[in-house]
């Protein structure tokens, strides 16, 4: 339990740092037709199979097209990340690294994925949201969620410090068929003759409230002071999916930085007995570069 604790710390303690102030998105249309989206009040017009970089500061936000206007919340070490009007689906790579030949494959897991029911099988995850959070689940490296984005190819060579390391990309629909026309006709030309055009609709990411739920697990914590610090921890996270503006949010980055460290190194000292029974809390805001704050379906 020791070691998973601090891998947890770790791994939040990284994600939990300020950032420049500003985020860059993508607007993507990948699909046939012409779109407007309104970004804050400002239109946008995108051509088919066209996209544009925006930047946004830190602070409330609101995207809008003719079915969805969205509220959302960019935070201070948001990576960015893509606004997906369409609905279109955006799939995520996982590719294997290594520096000499190998059968290891890490974690890049193969998975089914259905595009234009189509199935198709590798080691791909696939989203439809409306905004994809490039901060969610950002890797050791610091670039987020996944290290090449849109439109930039993987690289042929890869300066390591491991013999074997799982690098990630982000496609969507087109740049997706477009590789697998490269690496395998015979598939491409599989799907075109099966496949039955769908059309998708976005989602949108339900941000989880796990305060009830983390504050239950704190108060049933027999030793005074982890369930101290965990309260605060819970609290914090709670303050920090409410913070719009990046000053309060750097502060409560600050102070959760240290209230977590504290919680881990007093449950480290509970005893034996005490840790067997002993519940472990979860923050669920920390590290995310987006919140939505609502959805109008119009």
């Amino acid at each position: 339990m020791k070691k998973i604790l601090l891998a947890l710390m770790l791994t939040i303690l990284f994600v939990a740092c300020g950032g420049s102030g500003k985020s860059t998105f993508t607007l993507d249309n990948p699909s046939d037709e012409k779109i407007t989206v309104t970004i804050d009040g400002k239109e946008h017009n995108l051509d088919a199979k066209t996209h544009e970089k925006v930047e946004l500061t830190v602070g409330e936000h609101t995207v809008e097209n003719d079915k969805y206007k969205v509220a959302f919340t960019v935070y201070s070490d948001s990576k960015g990340g893509i606004i997906n009007p369409t609905g279109y689906p955006y799939i995520k790579e996982r590719r294997v690294y290594s520096v000499k030949e190998t059968t290891q494959t890490g974690t890049a897991m193969d998975e089914d994925f259905t595009i234009d029911d189509y199935i198709f099988s590798g080691p791909f995850s696939v989203t439809y949201d409306f905004i994809i959070d490039r901060s969610y689940g950002q890797g050791a490296r610091g670039k987020g969620d996944w290290d090449y984005d849109l439109f930039e190819p993987f690289p042929e060579t890869i300066s390591m410090d491991r013999d074997v390391n799982i690098y990630s990309k982000m496609y969507n629909k087109n740049e997706f068929l477009e590789m697998v026309q490269e690496f395998s006709p015979d598939l491409r030309a599989d799907y075109e003759q099966n496949k039955k055009v769908v059309k998708t609709e976005p989602t949108f990411r339900k941000e989880e409230n796990s305060y009830d739920k983390n504050m239950a697990i704190a108060q049933a914590i027999k030793d005074e002071n982890t369930k101290k610090y965990a309260i605060e921890v819970i609290e914090l996270d709670k303050q920090y999916a409410e913070a719009k503006d990046g000053k309060t949010q750097d502060k409560i980055l600050k102070d959760y930085k240290n209230a977590w460290k504290e919680y881990v190194q007093a449950s480290m000292k509970v005893s034996d007995a005490e840790k067997a029974d002993m519940g472990y809390i979860i923050p669920t805001n920390f590290g995310k570069g987006i919140i939505i704050n609502s959805v109008e379906v119009k």
